[in-house]
């Protein structure tokens, strides 16, 4: 992301993307903007600032995947669920050691290092540096001097010290934040709206593991048609769908597949039916630019 950023030369969708998602980002969350900024990236051609990354990255994302390798589900589990007893967490360390020593052995991260200059935070390489302020912060603590950006609450910055177990609240640091990442600004851009409430709805999503896969495989599988979701008000049905829409953006097998998210919502304009066809052409014409061209031809 500080690659991007640096880029200068952001899309509509990543500012409306970011500025929703930054406030109160998952794991989910960091791995949907790794891709679809890496992305963009690699459509413009960008050369990297340390040359081991993109291959490696494209690894990762794979690995994500894949049951044996897939750490946010299991970093989610253990976050949101039950307790496991001590058999439990010694088989998941035996599972996922070998993959965390192989992030760690990554080649990018052996040939960089932390620096500090100016009160910010830089990643250096022997030839060149990424400046990785405001997301990393430099704090004046013996031994353990980063702080990572965790969340955004109402006018103060959420900033994590791992090693410390610290968590800061920083109300002075949220002016200089927002001069790096204008989020006020960017939420003018892109669908923000309908991706703040993705991200309210899916928060604290968990299970439905049998109608996530079904809804998966008709996205995959159908080319036209339409699938029914029912039930009584309150059982989830927002909640599934905004899961699952985050689950195939992220999705390497659904990279073709383009959705677009609306959400009714009685006594707001989202129930008006001439704003849900205003939004629909405006967000179709983004997805195919194309088709802004087409024009009715009457003889």
């Amino acid at each position: 992301m500080s690659e991007y950023v640096n880029h200068n030369q952001l899309s509509e969708a990543a500012k409306g993307m970011l500025s929703v998602g930054l406030r109160t980002p998952s794991l989910g969350t960091w791995q949907l903007f790794a891709r679809v900024l890496f992305e963009e990236l690699k459509v413009q051609g960008y050369e990297w600032s340390f040359a081991d990354f993109p291959d490696e990255f494209i690894a990762l994302d794979k690995a994500l995947n894949v049951d044996i390798t897939n750490v946010i589900a299991f970093r989610n589990s253990y976050a949101h669920g039950a307790t496991p007893t001590d058999e439990q967490c010694k088989a998941d360390i035996l599972k996922f050691e070998p993959f965390l020593v192989k992030l760690l052995s990554s080649k990018w991260l052996l040939n960089t290092v932390t620096e500090f200059r100016d009160g910010k935070v830089w990643i250096s390489s022997k030839s060149k540096a990424l400046c990785a302020h405001p997301l990393l912060v430099h704090k004046s603590e013996d031994g353990a001097p980063v702080a990572f950006f965790n969340d955004l609450k109402n006018d103060k910055v959420g900033l994590l010290n791992y090693p410390l177990s610290k968590h800061y609240r920083e109300k002075e640091f949220y002016k200089e934040f927002h001069e790096y990442l204008p989020l006020n600004e960017w939420k003018k851009s892109g669908n923000s709206d309908f991706l703040q409430r993705i991200e309210e709805l899916t928060e604290t999503f968990k299970g439905r593991l049998t109608e996530r896969s079904q809804i998966h495989d008709f996205v995959l599988t159908k080319s036209k048609g339409y699938l029914s979701i029912q039930g009584n008000p309150g059982i989830g049905k927002s909640a599934l769908i905004a899961q699952v829409f985050k689950e195939i953006k992220s999705s390497k097998e659904a990279k073709q597949v383009h959705c677009i998210e609306y959400f009714i919502r009685r006594g707001t304009q989202q129930a008006d039916i001439d704003y849900l066809l205003n939004y629909l052409i405006k967000r179709t014409d983004e997805v195919f630019p194309q088709g802004r061209e087409v024009r009715l031809r009457v003889k």
